[in-house]
């Protein structure tokens, strides 16, 4: 199966050199009168990172007196099959159609696991509930409204997948370079495999003794060097005993 390099919860006890490259992805406005219930937000090509993200957008919400509450709105992250975890919740908005700015820090556990369960994107939901009779909304809005969400982070310019990452002994693995910024130089290392290293862009490894396997990418780029580990990328499982019956 395709194994996508994102970023595994293990990443945050990797050392990295992390070049100053940014991830950035402003989303289209989601709004109308669906918001009240869960609505799905996708940011696509994220890269690796193990650090913390930054979220900001503005929101928008009806509010009538008569109710004597507050709007509210939440953002929730994928984190796992069908799990979400809340990275942002706001109650307490008495604002009759006035945009509200909002901004969180994602820590770097949710941001990861987030990473690694999207495979190359970041999944999300939101919603809004407000204060006003049903029907009753803004005059110049498609209410309420999530707008300009924003996600922002460091990311690793060095990056890579696999097509198959799990293998017999002296089975093979085809590394392929997806690194942004345009290395001009790559440096691998592959403890446990044949060759341990190479200059390649997008090596060929030999694997032929049963375990887990770290692999570190070294790029350079116009930001400068950036060194990328992800501990266990490859398993290479024991041989099926014989059947002597």
């Amino acid at each position: 199966m395709l194994r996508t390099l994102t970023l595994l919860a293990s990443f945050a006890a990797a050392l990295a050199t992390l070049a100053q490259t940014t991830y950035t992805q402003t989303l289209p406005t989601i709004e109308g009168s669906t918001l009240s219930n869960w609505r799905t937000f996708t940011f696509t090509g994220t890269t690796p990172t193990t650090g913390d993200g930054e979220l900001s957008f503005q929101w928008r919400a009806c509010w009538q007196d008569v109710f004597g509450g507050s709007s509210k709105v939440w953002v929730e992250l994928e984190t796992g099959p069908g799990t979400y975890t809340q990275v942002y919740y706001q109650t307490g908005n008495t604002s009759d159609c006035v945009s509200v700015n909002a901004n969180t820090t994602i820590s770097a556990s949710v941001l990861g696991a987030a990473l690694n369960v999207g495979g190359g994107s970041i999944n999300g939901r939101t919603k809004v509930q407000d204060c006003c009779y049903p029907g009753v909304g803004c005059a110049f809005y498609n209410d309420p409204q999530v707008l300009g969400l924003t996600l922002t982070y460091d990311t690793h310019a060095a990056n890579f997948t696999a097509a198959d990452a799990s293998v017999c002994p002296g089975g093979t693995v085809q590394f392929t370079d997806a690194s942004i910024n345009s290395p001009s130089t790559y440096e691998w290392q592959f403890p446990g495999g044949v060759p341990a290293s190479s200059p390649l862009q997008d090596p060929v490894v030999q694997y032929n003794t049963p375990g887990t396997y770290d692999v570190t990418l070294i790029v350079e780029t116009n930001d400068g060097p950036d060194t990328l580990v992800v501990p266990d990328f490859v398993t290479v499982h024991d041989l099926p005993l014989a059947n002597a019956g």
